[in-house]
């Protein structure tokens, strides 16, 4: 039978949980944040290549490595949605352990439980008034972007030549 934590081990359990959790968090938003910025330079360049010498098979380049970044991003936000899970897990148990004994009311205070309880009780499908989180909306732009880069590639591969 393994003994309950102490408030000294669960204070610094709580610190090192919620450090890993901050890391990965803001890491998930700042690798997105170049992604845009990246896609942007993209979509840019060959606009503004398309725009002047006419949509050729010299850019393609451009739109397909939209695709593959967009494939390439979506793959390191998910194993960064990992590591925010294990951190997001270690502080739900923390938080079980230091309301295990507190009245209803502080309950309250179990905030990622919270968030789960009241995110379930969300409808995921409606396009507007469903429950929309970061991984969903990240999902649907790296889609997105991924299929306006295989729009470009294949315009550059099957339109006339400029």
């Amino acid at each position: 039978m393994t003994t309950p934590l102490n408030e000294d081990q669960q204070k610094t359990l709580r610190s090192y949980a919620w450090g890993h959790f901050v890391q990965h968090a803001e890491q998930r938003l700042k690798t997105f944040n170049f992604y845009v910025v990246f896609c942007t330079v993209l979509i840019g360049a060959f606009s503004t290549l398309a725009s002047k010498d006419g949509i050729s098979a010299n850019f393609v380049l451009l739109p397909l490595l939209l695709s593959v970044l967009s494939f390439v991003f979506w793959k390191l936000d998910e194993r960064t949605k990992m590591l925010i899970a294990v951190s997001s897990d270690a502080l739900r148990y923390l938080d079980r352990l230091a309301l295990a004994d507190a009245p209803p009311e502080a309950q309250v205070l179990g905030l990622f439980a919270m968030d789960d309880s009241n995110t379930s009780r969300q409808s995921k499908y409606p396009l507007l008034s469903g429950h929309f989180n970061y991984s969903r909306v990240f999902n649907w732009v790296f889609g997105l972007m991924g299929l306006v880069g295989l729009a470009g590639t294949l315009a550059c591969l099957l339109l006339p030549q400029a």
